[in-house]
């Protein structure tokens, strides 16, 4: 092939020859698109982006991992990226190849990767090899440092990582890995689960107390149905309430997929209760008090209002009464003067007696709230470790 000869000449020298023509089982669309990653990988490789070329050469090898140029030149962009640990595990995929394949082109290079290797054990001393063994079609991620199609194999800094598998629709796992320096480590992923469909059902058993026959269980979608109590069965999964016809109680639940839920619904016979009867000593004590104040300001108002009367009716204008009867001249601005303080007496008088009637008032309002209080109806909602168990408890 033309991309061959190209990457030979271009990574490997132009003296490694292909001995044969690797791929040849390839045709049509999927040789076009291996001749075209293969043009790409050489551009990005003369361009110095050698991420770009790793990625275009991993692409490669997926589609046909027959050519030992792929491998050799692999173990060269990721040296070149400065990436120890993987350029080493690539010359050693080099060290692994057969020979009988290629013969000339694989020991030429196998002489150029023992070099190399020696050279990158002195760089990157605490280097381990890791296999993680997981399903076909998952993908592993060690940390940051390597990720791909299961299974992951590679060269990593000895230490502890994040190992994740995931795969399309199914539930992602991720543990902590161990990799240890000087031995290979083999790590063996379990098949993951599948998702499981939203329309998925979760059973639901109804269990109930004394006078009672149905529960009505509503989902989100408002759509309600009745249930006999002792009923069992599966309901679509997702969040309900569970209601009592005509006790005003409901409490919510919900049905996980591929769960079992019981719904325990107890409402013991409303039952006559003795309503108790206290004093509360504060409200007491309040109001008294304002009834003692207020009548203290009433009475005192009623002495100022009336006391003022008495001063207008002393006076005669433009004069006053004396003892024998006879009225006396007196001037206009004495006048005026005794009227203004028989007004202001007036005044306060009358809002002294309104004030203090509020304070009766209220203080009449506070002992009749003092006299007794009722324990109102009660309702409480509490789980189980087995479902939903509600009780009701009234008094009237």
């Amino acid at each position: 092939m033309l991309f061959l000869s190209a990457l030979a000449v271009l990574l490997a020298g132009s003296s490694l020859a292909s001995a044969g023509t690797p791929c040849a089982s390839l045709k049509g669309r999927e040789l076009e698109k291996y001749n075209s990653l293969g043009a790409n990988a050489v551009k990005l490789y003369r361009d110095g982006n050698f991420t770009g070329a790793i990625s275009s050469l991993v692409e490669l090898r997926d589609i046909c991992d027959e050519d030992p140029v792929i491998v050799y030149n692999l173990a060269r962009a990721y040296e070149k990226s400065g990436n120890c640990n993987m350029s080493r595990f690539w010359y050693e995929e080099v060290m692994a190849r057969d020979e009988s394949t290629f013969g000339a082109l694989v020991e030429a290079q196998k002489v150029t990767a023992a070099k190399s290797i020696a050279r990158l054990e002195e760089q990157c001393r605490d280097s381990a090899r890791i296999v993680v063994e997981c399903e076909a079609g998952a993908t592993a991620t060690l940390g940051e440092v390597l990720a791909g199609a299961c299974p992951l194999k590679g060269r990593v800094d000895a230490g502890q990582y994040a190992l994740t598998i995931s795969a399309p629709d199914k539930v992602s796992v991720t543990t902590d890995a161990e990799v240890r320096p000087g031995e290979i480590n083999r790590i063996f992923a379990l098949p993951l689960a599948g998702f499981v469909a939203d329309s998925a059902f979760g059973g639901l058993h109804v269990v109930c107390g004394e006078g009672l026959s149905t529960v009505a269980i509503t989902n989100t979608s408002g759509e309600r149905q009745e249930l006999n109590c002792g009923s069992s069965g599966e309901q679509p999964t997702g969040d309900y309430t569970a209601s009592i016809a005509d006790r005003g109680v409901d409490v919510a639940f919900t049905l996980a997929p591929g769960s079992h839920t019981e719904l325990h619904i107890v409402v013991p016979a409303p039952k006559e209760v003795q309503l108790e009867m206290v004093r509360d000593d504060t409200l007491l004590t309040v109001g008294w008090t304002f009834i003692g104040v207020g009548g203290g300001l009433l009475a005192a108002g009623a002495g100022l209002h009336f006391g003022a009367a008495s001063m207008r009716d002393a006076y005669v204008a433009p004069g006053k009464v004396s003892a024998s009867g006879v009225v006396e001249s007196i001037t206009q601005k004495d006048a005026q003067s005794k009227e203004d303080t028989a007004q202001l007496f007036d005044t306060i008088g009358l809002a002294s007696a309104g004030v203090g009637g509020a304070l009766v008032i209220g203080g009449a309002i506070f002992l009749l709230l003092a006299e007794e209080t009722v324990e109102p109806p009660q309702v409480s909602l509490s789980p189980t470790n087995d479902g939903v168990f509600l009780s009701y408890r009234s008094a009237w």
